[in-house]
């Protein structure tokens, strides 16, 4: 099974902490975890998608885990979070 890689993603003014197997040259495919869930949530599917050909992402969504948690309330709305 893949290895599963842990780094931080810069996105401006947040930061997302970031799960990833696979090879970045294969097609991508991202795993979006649920309220209250982690990226960790997703620690079986990563490695098996990764070995199913797939590069694998799955982000912690503002707020959790160890990505920036901003404090204005506009910040988690539909249009800053797409």
């Amino acid at each position: 099974m893949s290895e599963i890689r842990e780094h931080d993603v810069e996105l401006g003014a947040v930061t997302l902490r970031v799960l990833e197997a696979g090879d970045p040259a294969n097609p991508t495919v991202v795993l979006s975890h649920g309220f209250p869930e982690l990226a960790y949530s997703w620690r079986h599917q990563l490695p098996a998608l990764a070995a199913a050909g797939y590069h694998v992402l799955a982000p912690n969504q503002r707020g959790y885990g160890h990505s920036s948690a901003p404090s204005d309330v506009e910040a988690y709305g539909i249009t800053q979070l797409t």
